[in-house]
C-alpha cells in the first residue's frame, strides 16, 4: 500500500519571522474508500494567531501506482483519528473546521515537540 499525494491546498494568512515559535496542527479530516485527507494549521505559538491553513489528499495505490481501496485495518485507524477532536485550535482550515488530530511545534534552534 502506498499513499501518494494527489492534491495540496494552502492558504497563507500571516507571515512568521525566523525567530517565531510556530505550532503545527494536523488532523485527519476525511476518509473515503480510496483517499484520505489531512488538514493542517500553523499558528504563532505565543499568540495562537493563524499563520497558514492547508490540506493534502492522499490516494491509496498498489506498488504499480494503480488506485486501490484503503485496506480495512487502515480505514479503522484513520476513522479513529477522524473522531478525535482534542487539541485543534479555533481558526480552522480552508473550508470549515478540520477534524482528527496531532500537534507538533517547531522551535527556534531546531527543537520540536509533539502531542496528541
Amino acid at each position: 500500500v502506498k499513499l501518494p499525494v494527489s492534491n495540496v491546498e494552502i492558504e497563507y494568512r500571516s507571515p512568521a519571522g525566523y525567530d517565531d515559535a510556530v505550532d503545527i496542527f494536523t488532523r485527519v479530516s476525511r476518509v473515503r474508500s480510496r483517499t484520505v485527507t489531512f488538514s493542517y494549521l500553523a499558528v504563532r505559538a505565543a499568540t495562537g494567531e493563524a499563520l497558514a491553513a492547508g490540506s493534502t489528499r492522499l490516494v491509496c495505490t498498489d506498488a504499480e501506482g494503480i488506485p486501490r481501496r484503503i485496506p480495512p485495518h487502515l480505514i479503522s485507524v484513520l476513522e479513529a483519528q477522524l473522531a478525535a477532536e482534542d487539541g485543534w485550535p479555533d481558526g480552522g482550515g480552508l473550508s470549515g473546521s478540520p477534524v482528527g488530530g496531532a500537534v507538533a511545534s517547531a522551535r527556534p534552534g531546531g527543537g520540536a515537540r509533539g502531542a496528541g
